[in-house]
């Protein structure tokens, strides 16, 4: 998932208030918008069958099925192209357990090491997001050698692996990436503003 924002080539899709599979049993409760992920969608997709709503505010573009990989991608802006904020939903379809959780995470924190010199990890292991503990991986990008206009300077960024309850739906893969002049929670490590939309997450039975 931090993949997709440092290697993201596309052109962003600017949608507000598009809801997938709209349900009237559904409403936003924090926010004014809210994106319906449910098996209509990953099967027009072809991407492995989950359910879950997700909330998000108006100053947040949402972007359905980033490069034909993830589910959605939520991106807030400075001025017309900086990034300074970005939520990332993605598959999760080999992982199954806890312990192949945390292997797939050291894979892709070496990789990354190994391809980007500005990559560094700042920790990889158990921690605590709404107050719901994942395996998480979190790592500091500087984005200048990158040569990228929509990514300037020093990013921080957190990737978990979640876990539905029903063993019967996928669970996904969560990136987040933060510009640092965004107000960071002490705790979890996130942008205070990414913190909130994620607190809006949850799996639909």
């Amino acid at each position: 998932m931090i993949c997709s924002a440092v290697l993201l080539q596309d052109c962003t899709l600017k949608v507000k208030h598009e809801i997938i599979s709209p349900s009237n049993d559904l409403q936003p409760a924090s926010f004014d918008n809210m994106a319906i992920i449910n098996k209509d969608s990953c099967e027009k997709w072809t991407l492995p069958i989950t359910s879950f709503v997700i909330e998000y505010p108006d100053n947040y573009q949402i972007e359905y099925n980033p490069d034909k990989t993830y589910y959605l991608r939520l991106r807030k802006y400075q001025g017309d192209s900086l990034i300074t904020q970005e939520i990332t939903v993605g598959k999760n379809k080999n992982i199954d357990n806890r312990e192949s959780a945390f292997r797939w995470l050291e894979y892709i924190d070496s990789t990354l090491n190994a391809t980007i010199e500005s990559y560094k990890t700042s920790y990889i292991g158990k921690d605590t997001i709404n107050n719901q503990g994942l395996y998480t991986l979190q790592a500091t990008i500087n984005f200048d050698t990158l040569k990228d206009p929509r990514f300037l300077g020093n990013y921080s960024t957190t990737t978990a692996i979640v876990f539905p309850e029903n063993p019967n739906t996928n669970g996904v893969i969560v990136s987040f990436l933060q510009h640092e002049n965004m107000e960071l929670d002490t705790k979890e490590k996130i942008g205070q503003e990414a913190l909130n939309i994620w607190q809006t997450f949850r799996f639909q039975q």
